[in-house]
C-alpha cells in the first residue's frame, strides 16, 4: 500500500474545496435574460367586511382546497349590529303574529313591510359576518407574503390579503435577443 504524502493530501483537499466553492459562484458563461413570471388566472382573496385578524390558518406557499378557511377576522361592531337586527326581526315577527290575531289588517300590512326590510337587512349583515372567515375560492397554492405578520392587524373592506394560484399554469414573459431565439426555442 502506497502512502500519500501530507503535502499531496493537503493539495487534494484544497483543490476539492476550490472546486466546491467554484460551483456556487455564477459562471460568466451563463446567459441571463430579463423576464417576468406570472400566474395565469389568479384568484384574489378580498374581505367583504372590515375586521381585525384573529387567526391565520394558511400561510404563503401552502396548498389549499376550495372552501378551506384561510384567515379569521373579528368585527365586534358588525357582530353586535347583526345581533340587534336579529332581535328587531324577532320582535317584528311577534308583532305581526299579534296583529294577525287581533285582525288589524292595515297595521299588519305595514308591519309586514317592515318585517321584509328587516329580513333583507338581517341577511346582508349575516353575509358580512360570515365573510369574516376568508375562504379559498379554488384549489391551488396561497400566495400571501405578509401572512405571518397578519395576526392582530386591521383589514379594510375590499383589501386583498393574497392570491390562490394554480402552480401548473404559469406565464413567462421574457426579453430575448433575436440571435438567441434558436437556443431558447430548442
Amino acid at each position: 500500500i502506497s502512502r500519500i504524502s501530507p503535502k499531496k493530501a493537503g493539495l487534494c483537499v484544497a483543490a476539492a474545496c476550490l472546486l466546491v466553492l467554484c460551483s456556487f459562484l455564477p459562471s460568466p458563461a451563463q446567459i441571463y435574460w430579463p423576464a417576468i413570471v406570472d400566474y395565469v388566472d389568479p384568484s384574489d382573496i378580498r374581505t367583504n367586511a372590515p375586521g381585525f385578524v384573529v387567526e391565520v390558518l394558511v400561510h404563503d406557499g401552502q396548498g389549499v382546497r376550495e372552501g378551506d378557511e384561510i384567515v379569521r377576522l373579528t368585527n365586534p361592531t358588525l357582530e353586535l349590529e347583526y345581533l340587534a337586527a336579529q332581535s328587531a326581526l324577532r320582535s317584528s315577527e311577534e308583532k305581526c303574529s299579534g296583529l294577525r290575531a287581533l285582525r288589524k289588517h292595515a297595521e299588519l300590512q305595514a308591519e309586514e313591510a317592515i318585517l321584509v326590510s328587516l329580513q333583507v337587512h338581517c341577511d346582508i349583515l349575516k353575509n358580512k359576518v360570515n365573510s369574516l372567515v376568508l375562504r379559498a375560492p379554488r384549489d391551488g397554492i396561497l400566495l400571501a407574503r405578509m401572512s405571518h405578520n397578519l395576526n392582530g392587524s386591521f383589514i379594510q373592506e375590499g383589501q386583498s390579503i393574497g392570491l390562490v394560484v394554480d402552480p401548473r399554469q404559469m406565464e413567462i414573459q421574457a426579453s430575448i435577443p433575436q440571435y438567441a431565439w434558436d437556443t431558447v426555442s430548442h
